[in-house]
């Protein structure tokens, strides 16, 4: 009796451990015991785009006529010698503003104070002479080799707001700098832009930025 016992309790075991085998197979072709990673928001570059216009609130408007545009850069150049100068520091400035100004920074510095972008004005110590006093130093120089008047109010408008919205790191203030120097560069200094491959001017470049932002003295006066 003992020993039939013993072999029910053998195949008892057996077969439960051949059970317990088969279900961890299923288990394993089903998938389970498979945990999911924690899921991550991703933020597409539209997304970025589309809250970076709200932020700045787009609104560019349509340029002025070829002609009055050519005309009054003639005026600037004939009483700027230096003119070749001025043409590039302002590029200059402006690609920096650029690239410090960029839709994911302009998210960052509007959410946090804290955020490194923030550096890109306020300076840091990796970031030597590549914050706002290095830019206000470049308009200096600009505004040195300049004798007409709204050109001259313009640059000063912009180290005002430049230096007004680093002091109180408001990125709309800093963007507001960004649009006098994107006019001046892109419609005035080095009019009419065009692509790397001199296909064209700025309204058929396919990379080429098209807004206007109506932002300058200069170009509203006649």
């Amino acid at each position: 009796m003992k020993k039939l016992l013993r072999w029910i309790f053998v195949f008892v075991l057996l077969v439960g451990m051949s059970g317990f085998f088969a279900y961890r197979l299923t288990l394993q072709s089903m998938g389970a015991g498979y945990v999911e990673p924690e899921k991550k928001t991703v933020v597409s570059n539209r997304n970025i785009n589309t809250e970076f216009k709200k932020i700045i609130e787009y609104n560019p408007v349509a340029p002025p006529e070829h002609i009055y545009l050519k005309k009054l850069q003639h005026e600037i150049f004939y009483t700027t010698p230096q003119i070749r100068a001025v043409r590039s520091s302002i590029s200059i400035l402006h690609q920096e503003l650029d690239y410090k100004l960029r839709p994911e920074a302009v998210l960052a510095m509007k959410a946090n104070k804290n955020a490194e972008y923030w550096q890109g004005f306020t300076g840091s110590p990796t970031q030597v002479g590549n914050d706002t006093a290095a830019m206000i130093t470049r308009i200096e120089n600009i505004i040195m080799k300049l004798k007409y008047k709204p050109l001259l109010t313009d640059l000063k408008k912009t180290q005002s707001l430049l230096m007004e919205g680093t002091e109180k790191q408001d990125v709309l203030l800093l963007w507001q700098a960004h649009k006098i120097i994107h006019d001046l560069d892109y419609f005035l200094i080095n009019y009419p832009v065009t692509i790397k491959t001199g296909e064209g001017a700025l309204q058929n470049s396919p990379n080429g930025p098209k807004q206007y932002w109506g932002a300058t003295t200069t170009i509203a006066t006649n």
